[in-house]
C-alpha cells in the first residue's frame, strides 16, 4: 500500500492534467458542456475521479494502519470501491471519446 502511494499520486495528476488539456482542445465553449451529451458523460467521469481520489487519499492514509491491525476485511471493501469507481472512470472515458464533442450551438 505504501509503495503504491507515489504511483498513485503520479498517476492522478497526469489524468488530471491530460483530462483537462482534452477538454480545452475538444470544446469551442466550456458553457456547451452543461448542454451537451458529451458534458453530460465529462461530469460523471469527474465525478468518478473525484470519488476515487478522495478513497484513494483516504485508503492511503488509513490502509496500512487498518491492515497492521488486522482490518483486512475492511481494507478490502475500501480498495474495492475505489477500483470500482475506477472501474466507472475508465467506461466513462471510453464512452466519452466515441461522442461527438459539442459544436457551436
Amino acid at each position: 500500500i505504501t509503495a503504491f502511494h507515489r504511483v498513485a499520486l503520479s498517476s492522478a495528476a497526469i489524468v488530471i492534467a491530460t483530462g483537462t488539456l482534452s477538454v480545452l482542445l475538444r470544446v469551442d465553449r466550456l458553457r456547451h458542456l452543461l448542454t451537451s451529451p458529451y458534458g453530460t458523460i465529462f461530469f460523471v467521469k469527474l465525478a468518478a475521479v473525484l470519488v476515487v481520489m478522495c478513497l484513494g487519499a483516504w485508503n492511503s492514509r488509513t490502509a496500512a494502519r487498518r491492515a497492521q491491525h488486522g482490518a483486512m476485511r475492511s481494507v478490502r471493501i475500501s480498495l474495492a470501491t475505489e477500483a470500482l469507481f475506477a472501474l466507472v472512470t475508465i467506461v466513462a472515458t471510453s464512452v466519452l471519446v466515441a461522442t461527438d464533442p459539442p459544436g457551436e450551438m
